[in-house]
């Protein structure tokens, strides 16, 4: 079956193949050598809720406190966050789980979101950096990804997905937000610099 991120359909996930590639540079030693970045890694959270192998806490405890920790290491707000590159694994409870958090932290509909692994699969180790990769390209572009395969809205996911198309918006910000096995849970916080809005394609 197809991967169907927050639908009410929703029956799973699809694995897929890739990888993306960030380098990391603190800016002083990027700049002596006569550079500038291209983004920021503003702020990141990670936790362990250590809840189960695969299941994510009920409550979204562990989600929840790697967001706030992102945010305060940013030094920013829930609303500073101009899009989320949501986990979206398609699963029915990781999704419910999910959605409710933003929903807590965000608001209900408070911040557009995407979820990358109906479009090329659960790349398994490597979607972490996948979906930051989306979520730099989104912010060059200023437009963000639909979620293909998202056709019923499901209310135990009070969310903004993005559907159809690409939605045009003006965006600084965007949170990625990553689950793993036994319980880990990571959030990055990433902004363009002027030198990365200039690489529009």
């Amino acid at each position: 079956e197809k991967c169907m991120p927050f639908d009410a359909q929703r029956q799973g996930l699809v694995f897929g193949e890739g990888a993306g590639l960030l380098v990391l540079e603190a800016e002083e030693s990027l700049r002596r050598r006569g550079h500038t970045p291209l983004a920021r890694l503003e702020g990141y959270g990670w936790s362990n809720d250590a809840h189960h192998l695969s299941a994510p806490h009920p409550e979204g405890w562990g989600t929840r406190q790697a967001i706030v920790q992102a945010l305060q290491d940013a030094g920013m707000d829930p609303t500073d966050i101009d899009m989320i590159v949501a986990h979206g694994t398609g699963t029915p409870w990781n999704d419910q789980v999910e959605a409710q958090v933003f929903a807590g932290i965000f608001g209900a509909e408070g911040c557009p979101v995407t979820a990358p692994k109906s479009a090329v699969g659960h790349c398994m180790g490597a979607a972490s950096a996948v979906e930051a990769v989306i979520g730099l390209w989104a912010l060059q572009q200023q437009k963000i990804p639909p979620t293909p395969n998202h056709i019923q809205k499901d209310p135990a996911c009070p969310i903004d997905v993005v559907v159809s198309g690409p939605r045009s918006k003006t965006m600084r910000a965007c949170l990625t937000n990553s689950s793993g096995f036994g319980g880990n849970n990571i959030s990055m916080i990433f902004t363009l610099t002027e030198k990365g809005r200039q690489r529009r394609a």
